[in-house]
């Protein structure tokens, strides 16, 4: 069966950004866990990745997941909340991608397994302000099984999904990131150029062709105020590699032409659709 990778490149959309204030009197300061966009530096694991990918395969063996959801490859995407010390004080299981039962997966025996190795991770806190604050971190875990039950890709742990970058001028200063502008961000020689950028770069994951996976992956970015690409952040995802290789792709772009309002260069937030089809 031939493949090929169908980009769906439409008017790049521009999404809203929102906020709310909330009142926190009486809500005590260890409770409050800010978004990593809000604080200024955030955490880090004080533990190797290999090592935690070898406490999970302890934790979380391979014949345990055969046996409760089966051959194929598993993505469980965590959210940690960490303290103002480092430690996790709390998690969720965001989502699960996988040929497994999402009812099954939510039962007690797997979540304390999942408890149990949450708690192996120590970071160093988040600041805001130069004072440690509680924040939160998404990992995302995966294991591939054959339908013999065999590892195929052994337990894979990524962190950030927040993405450590190096501030742009509207992060340091009080600049301000726009949705609509009097002129949009433009890549260098049009929609033409960057749809031949995206079909020569763009590569189909192995995995995803095995497993029959189409679908649609949004990636964010800001163009900011000279042009580069930041803040980088897949708002829909499909898994199986997916998600990483529109990132990557997007992280390969040359700098845009920055978008101006009232004739000055600003950081305008926008939205790529990719669309990945087998045919």
């Amino acid at each position: 069966m031939k493949t090929k990778t169908v980009i769906l490149l439409v008017s790049l959309c521009m999404i809203l950004f929102f906020s709310c204030n909330e009142k926190k009197e009486n809500i005590s300061q260890d409770n409050i866990f800010l978004n990593p966009e809000l604080v200024d530096k955030i955490p880090e694991s004080l533990k190797n990745g290999n090592d935690l990918s070898a406490e999970l395969n302890k934790i979380l063996p391979a014949d345990f997941i055969y046996k409760n959801y089966g051959g194929g490859n598993h993505q469980f995407f965590l959210k940690l909340m960490i303290d103002r010390e480092g430690n996790v004080k709390n998690f969720e299981l965001e989502k699960y991608v996988g040929p497994g039962d999402t009812q099954k997966i939510n039962n007690l025996p797997f979540m304390e397994k999942l408890s149990g190795f949450t708690n192996q991770f120590k970071f160093s806190p988040a600041k805001k302000d130069d004072k440690n604050v509680g924040s939160s971190e998404n990992v995302r875990i995966s294991i591939t099984l054959n339908q013999k039950g065999e590892v195929e890709t052994p337990w894979q742990l990524v962190f950030g999904l927040s993405e450590k970058i190096e501030k742009s001028e509207y992060e340091k200063g009080e600049g301000q990131v726009y949705t609509i502008v009097d002129q949009m961000p433009e890549y260098p020689g049009g929609t033409d150029a960057l749809l031949k950028f995206i079909t020569s770069n763009i590569k189909y994951p192995a995995i995803a062709k095995q497993n029959g996976i189409e679908g649609k992956v949004l990636v964010q970015f800001i163009i900011d105020e000279k042009g580069n690409v930041v803040n980088l952040k897949v708002i829909k995802g499909i898994g199986y590699g997916c998600d990483e290789e529109a990132v990557r792709v997007c992280k390969m772009m040359p700098r845009w032409i920055p978008g101006k309002l009232k004739g000055k260069p600003v950081a305008v937030k926008m939205v790529m659709p990719f669309l990945f089809k087998l045919e």
